[in-house]
């Protein structure tokens, strides 16, 4: 045990190459240090504390780090764009701070080559994107969720430098701006990033239609398009998605009909989330039976009528779903009761359903469960 002192402690280790502290309940301050004398640190990782104090500048003076987690504190005040010309550094996650603060596009502007992984999700970083971050060549994955971006997200990628003749950023996996303020059109140019398998670009201003070339993904597990301004329909190139587990596009201003051709692969879907409220109507025949097995399934205010839907019959893993206000008419067959067991989340309110519910619903303490208008 050594106190409130435990870095001055760990400091007089001149030979110390890394030290992990995660979650070991330690708080105060690690803003500075008289002298530093570790100065072989490789790896410092202390995440999941409570440290309530300015980011440690002191960090900056350490060109052998190699990888800095301070993820999950209390830290706060602005980062100095000197972090970025860590010569060696290749994991880099400031996310969960809250109130750390600076400019993204001079951080991202720096001399790293080596950087493979970037977290600063949930903080306060201003700015926009710079088309610099193209020369990060190795990175595979980049979160700057919930900060405070602006700017166009198609520039980002318009100008962005190429790696190599692979294409931009060739090793990225994970990319997440969820809830930031960008603006602008879905670059046709994002489809390059062959090697992507996260995509969150929710909850930002974005406008214009979803690019056809989104369709041709081979690796994508997650798509995230959610609460922006996008128009027009859902590329029919959706459907040749393999991969894609989950899909989630509500709060836009889509329209037009989806076929059974938008999700003829899609046979690892689990998780579909879109609305109508612009006019996405369902065109499927009366026997399709869909390639996946969803577990949770809100397609509010599209249009799914005028008869319920037949084809959730093949559905058996469902635990949400939500189909209010989707046109649907008539009653509900008695095969759907059989397979609702399962479902803890349940709302067909605002159809226009009729005929009388079973006699015993066999729904678990806690399921909510809304249906009215029958």
């Amino acid at each position: 045990m050594v106190g409130s002192h435990w870095m001055e402690v760990f400091n007089k280790l001149s030979f110390l190459t890394e030290l992990h502290l995660q979650d070991c309940g330690l708080s105060g301050s690690i803003s500075s240090l008289n002298s530093i004398n570790f100065t072989s640190l490789s790896i410092i990782s202390i995440s999941g504390n409570s440290f309530q104090s300015k980011f440690p500048i002191w960090l900056l003076n350490l060109s052998s780090l190699v990888y800095i987690d301070v993820s999950s504190n209390q830290l706060y005040g602005q980062i100095s764009p000197g972090l970025g010309e860590l010569p060696n550094l290749q994991h880099l996650d400031l996310s969960w701070n809250e109130n750390l603060t600076g400019s993204c596009s001079q951080l991202l502007s720096g001399s790293w080559k080596k950087i493979e992984f970037l977290n600063l999700a949930i903080n306060k970083f201003l700015g926009t994107i710079p088309t610099s971050i193209g020369s990060f060549c190795n990175l595979k994955h980049l979160d700057l969720g919930i900060n405070t971006l602006t700017g166009s997200f198609s520039e980002f990628l318009e100008d962005i430098k190429n790696c190599s003749s692979e294409g931009p950023l060739p090793e990225l996996g994970y990319l997440d701006l969820f809830g930031n303020q960008l603006v602008g059109r879905l670059p046709e140019r994002l489809s390059q990033l062959e090697k992507l398998t996260y995509l969150d670009l929710s909850g930002n201003k974005l406008q214009g239609p979803i690019p056809a070339s989104f369709g041709t993904f081979k690796n994508l597990n997650v798509m995230r398009l959610g609460w922006n301004e996008l128009n027009g329909s859902l590329p029919v190139s959706f459907g040749q998605l393999s991969e894609l587990v989950v899909l989630k596009v509500y709060g836009n201003r889509l329209t037009g009909i989806l076929s059974e051709e938008h999700f003829s692969k899609l046979s690892k879907l689990k998780s579909l989330w879109m609305d109508g409220y612009s006019g996405l109507v369902l065109n499927v025949s009366s026997t399709w039976v869909p390639p996946f097995q969803i577990t949770d399934l809100s397609m509010a205010s599209c249009n799914l009528g005028p008869s319920f839907p037949t084809w959730l019959r093949s559905q058996k893993e469902l635990s949400y779903l939500d189909l209010s206000n989707a046109s649907i008419s008539g009653s509900i067959p008695k095969w759907f009761w059989n397979i609702s067991f399962n479902l803890q989340y349940l709302i067909l309110s605002h159809n226009q359903l009729q005929g009388q519910l079973p006699n015993s619903l066999k729904f678990s303490p806690g399921n909510r469960v809304y249906i009215d208008s029958m």
